[in-house]
This record gives C-alpha cells, structure tokens and sequence, in this order.
C-alpha cells in the first residue's frame, strides 16, 4: 500500500494520538524539565545523551526560546508538571543572557557563558519572537488578541482540571478558567549535515498554544495549527514563577521587529542575516512567518498582520518555484536560485512545513491561491520525499525529485504529522480528508519511531538510509517540532 492510500484502511489516529500524548505528559515533559533545565546556571542545556546526562557545551539560543515554547505549549495541553516554573525559568536566562544591548539576540553562548560574537541571525531572531508570544499567550502578560484565523483570543490561568474546547476549524476561541474539579552554526537541530554543498541550516516549523486540558486529557485545540492561545492548567501552577512572566514581552519584541525593518531590509524582498550571507535563505523567512502569526493571535498591534502577510507573500512569489510545485533552500540576494548544488536543494520537510503555514495565512486571509499552492507544497513531499522501504520523510531532495540525501531527520516527521492534520481539519470532501488523516497515521507511526529510546521521554535525531540509527545525545532543539505537531494532533477532531 502506498503512503496516502487509506481510502479502505479503519482510521488509526484516535490511538497513535493517545500514545504520543501520553509520552508528551508523562515522559518527555517531565525530562526535559528534571534533567535538561540548568538548575545552577539557568536556562536549558543544548542536548541530554541517550543515558540520561546533560550536555555541556555552547548554547545555541534557537534552543532556549524552543524550550519556553515548549513547556508553554506543554502546559496548555495538560501537563500537571510546573510549567508556569519552566516557562519563567527560561525566560529569565534567555533575556538576561541572550539579549543585546540594541535589543536583538545573541546567536549563542559558549560554554562559560560568554556571547559568541556573531552578529545576530535572522533565525535566531524569529524563535525569539516566537519564544515570547507563546509565553505572553500562555502566561496573560498580554491578556486578549486578535486570533491569527480571524476570530478572538482570551487567555487565562485556571487552578485544578478544567477542559475548554476550542473552535477546530480556526473560528473564534475562548479559554475557560475555573479553580477547584479534579484531575552547529547552521544545523538546526542539533545535527551534522552530509549536504554536499551546505549545511543543514535552519530545519523547522510550528506554531504556538493550544486549548488547554487537565491532567492527561486533552481538549480540541485549534486544529488547523492556529496560534490561539488558551487556559493554562493546574493546581501547585497558578503562582507565578519569576519575575520573567510579569513583564510586557511585546515591547522586547517590537524592538526585534524595529530593528529588522531598519536594518536588515533586502531590496529584493524579505531580510538579510544568515550564517553565511553570500546565501540567502528561505528557512528564517519560514520562521519569521510563523513568529508574526504567533504575534497577531495574541497582540493587536498591526505591524505583525504586516510582517506575515509580507513574508506570507514572498514565500509564494520567491521561494516556490513558478509551475513547480516545489519550494527551495538557498537563493542569491535577488531571490533567484543560489548557483550549483545549492540552488537545487529541496526538502521535504520544509514543504509540508510551509504548506502548514501557507494554509493557516490563506484561510485567515481569505487567500484560496495560498491555500492551492499549500496543497501542492504537501503533494511534493508526500509524493517524492516518503521513503516507502522505511516509511520515513526522507532529509532531502534534488529539484529533479531524486533523493539527494536519504536520511530522516526527526522533525520532518513532526512537520508531515502536522501538515497532513492541518488539512485534514480543513478538508471538506470526505475522500480527501481521510487520505490526509492516513497520511498523519503513518507520519505518527514514523514518530514514534524515533521517540523510542532506552531513557523514556528522549528521542533520536537521525536515522540513516540503511535503516540504522545514529548514535548520538538528543538535541533538544527537537523538542519544539514535537510538541507543535502534538499541539495539532491534540486539536484534532477523534472521528475522520
């Protein structure tokens, strides 16, 4: 049977969703909170190896803002475990210790705690605003927004185990509150790249928090991956827990925001600030994108409809290839392919990761271009990047549809999770809908895969085309593309 054929085949993902929200809650939270929070010197360690130690090393700032978001995300899907703590505890190093004096964030820190003197990413400064609009969902320190999907946003704190539906298909979503009831460089994960040509630069997706829950149940979340935020949980968690979760975090993004519109505006379109700036990217684009629909779910400030409807736009005029179907890696600073190999390069990952994106900003826009060009996106990494001997999304691709590079990488397992629910949720021919839902079973299915390990609550980064993994500590820049394609899976309907 090939990958998308499951027009006879009983739906599987009501069960695969309560064992990886099982594993979410009850493994991977509490272990990325007891062993990878830095308890002396603050923040998140980079990675925990497969016996269960930290990391030590450089601190890549990526890392400390995809944590925050994690544990914000964890705590509106029902984790009992000191969330608001983790949050606080993040947000406390990451801007004492990552922001700069103008306002933008450190590329990392090495491992005496010293910035590494680069100057700053544009990656790295799409997961800060990503980092902080999850937070100020999460937390109320920006209490009420519009939703990215057009309708309204309240977020709240409840004390014990309330269950709050939000709207599934992105209409406008309220979060109950009650107290009392029961219950390197460029590698963004972690990773080397076997690339002949570049490195694995900024591989990522997702979006930030959900509809909460209590205790190991969860609640329909916004199911198109939206970025509505929503009550948080529970008991010992109503207090918060630094000073961190008291500040107005839009002001420290707004900065951020400022400063790229002055300073690293590229004629062509979009931003400059790349590891190597003789090769422009999609990939930060991809997450600034993400950042500013982050933003627009929970501010009212127009600048960050603004922001995403000009990336939104680029992405589709630039970085997809006109009657390909395909979106590429790296570009010159006109926006036309990079010369050689480079230019080339196409990752199935990052094609459900944009399709994800681009059906969130169509809808709330009334876009049906973005919306077709999303599910051409999809069909490009369904049809070409699923190794069907493995049953895996495979790293990447050449612009001729062969496999360039054959290993899977973990997230691009999340992103095809994600990306097949997010149009599944928004799918209204029946056929079509339980094709993507057979879709995200056998993303879910390759998951799971990787998240089994002989520490629980850890994962593996990177499975090799000959089907053998490599041995190597957890990053936990994973963690995020996770628990965002959980988020989703969290939010989506139980009946195809």
């Amino acid at each position: 049977m090939k990958v998308g054929d499951h027009m006879s085949v009983p739906d599987e993902l009501p069960a695969l969703r309560e064992r990886l929200l099982q594993w979410l809650l009850a493994e991977a939270l509490p272990t990325w909170w007891e062993i990878g929070a830095d308890r002396t010197a603050g923040g998140f360690h980079e990675a925990i190896d497969l016996s269960g130690r930290p990391v030590l090393g450089e601190r890549r700032a990526r890392v400390q803002a995809r944590q925050i978001f994690s544990y914000a995300v964890g705590g509106g899907l029902g984790w009992s475990g000191p969330w608001q703590r983790a949050v606080g505890h993040g947000l406390d190093y990451y801007l004492g210790r990552y922001r700069r004096a103008d306002g933008l964030f450190w590329n990392a820190l090495s491992s005496d705690g010293r910035p590494v003197e680069k100057a700053p990413h544009l990656y790295e400064q799409a997961f800060a605003l990503l980092a902080l609009a999850t937070a100020a969902g999460a937390t109320g320190a920006n209490t009420t927004g519009a939703n990215a999907d057009g309708g309204n946003t309240t977020s709240a704190n409840t004390a014990g185990a309330n269950t709050a539906d939000a709207n599934a298909d992105g209409g406008s979503t309220t979060s109950a509150n009650a107290a009392g009831a029961s219950t390197a460089d460029a590698n963004a994960d972690g990773g080397s790249t076997t690339s002949a040509s570049t490195a694995d630069a900024n591989a990522d997706g997702g979006s930030t928090t959900s509809a909460n829950a209590a205790g190991a149940s969860t609640a329909d979340a916004n199911a198109d991956g939206g970025n509505t935020t929503s009550a948080s949980t529970a008991g010992a968690n109503t207090a918060r827990a630094t000073i961190a979760l008291d500040r107005a975090l839009e002001p420290v993004a707004v900065t951020i925001a400022e400063r790229l519109l002055a300073e690293r505006r590229n004629p062509a379109g979009g931003f400059t600030g790349f590891v190597d700036d003789a090769v422009y990217q999609s990939d930060p684009h991809m997450h600034l994108l993400e950042a500013a629909m982050a933003w627009e779910a929970v501010s009212a400030d127009p600048r960050w409809r603004a922001l995403a409807d000009e990336v939104a736009e680029l992405g589709m005029r630039r970085f997809v290839v006109p009657g390909g179907g395909y979106l590429l890696e790296y570009f010159n600073a006109d926006w036309s392919p990079a010369a050689g190999l480079a230019g080339r390069l196409v990752w199935p990952g990052h094609q459900f990761e944009w399709a994800g994106l681009l059906e969130r900003w169509g809808r709330a826009r009334g876009r049906d271009d973005a919306r077709r060009m999303a599910r051409r996106l999809y069909r490009t990494g369904a049809d070409h990047g699923i190794d069907a001997v493995r049953g895996v999304a495979v790293f990447e691709l050449l612009d001729d549809m062969t496999v360039h590079d054959p290993k899977a990488r973990l997230w691009s397992q999340t992103e095809w999770l994600k990306a097949a629910l997010i149009l599944a949720n928004a799918e209204e021919d029946a056929g079509l809908r339980r094709r993507y839902r057979g879709d995200a079973a056998s993303a879910a299915r390759a998951l799971l895969r990787f998240l089994d390990t002989p520490l629980p609550g850890l994962w593996r980064d990177k499975l090799a085309g000959d089907g053998t993994w490599v041995e190597e500590p957890a990053p936990g820049s994973s963690f995020y593309h996770i628990v965002d394609a959980l988020r989703v899976l969290a939010g989506t309907r139980t009946g195809a």
